[in-house]
């Protein structure tokens, strides 16, 4: 990973901490800034959710369980609407198998330009009426780079080094 990508994920994690101080306020999403990868994890740790938005074509949502991947399901995306930053996806298990047949993400977006972005809102399974769970998509795959940064702590703590 680059340093550049990571400096922008610690930015992006740092935000709501610098938001109060700043009058600048990041553009919302649109149609066009929502296209690419985002990964969320659930607020248990025990999901990761990971969408694929496309400018052509379909779009699909994978989740898959934790700690070793029982759980897996994919889903399309079958509605979209995206107004100002206000986000609503409706997407259909195509599989056919699940008991989840349906997932609804609602919230707010942003986008920080080039290839960063993060959806903040809710996420409900079967009816989008269902109980919701907070949940926080961020552009790209931003979760590969936790599996680093657990072995640098591991490592930092056995040979107590601490670089500034």
């Amino acid at each position: 990973m680059s340093t550049r990508r990571f400096i922008a994920i610690i930015g992006i994690l740092l935000f709501p901490f610098s938001a109060a101080v700043s009058q600048d306020r990041p553009p919302p999403l649109n149609s066009d800034t929502i296209v690419g990868v985002w990964e969320a994890v659930s607020e248990d740790a025990c999901l990761l959710y990971r969408m694929e938005i496309n400018k052509n074509g379909e779009s699909y949502l994978a989740l898959v369980g934790a700690p070793k991947a029982y759980y897996r399901a994919v889903f399309r995306l079958v509605s979209s609407d995206i107004k100002e930053g206000k986000i609503k996806l409706h997407f259909h298990d195509i599989s056919g198998k699940n008991a989840m047949t349906d997932l609804w993400i609602e919230g707010k977006g942003v986008w920080y330009g080039g290839e960063d972005g993060e959806i903040r809102g809710t996420i409900a399974g079967n009816d989008e009426n269902e109980e919701k769970q907070p949940i926080r998509f961020m552009k790209g795959t931003w979760t590969r780079m936790l599996a680093e940064l657990s072995k640098k702590a591991e490592e930092t703590i056995k040979t107590k080094s601490i670089y500034l």
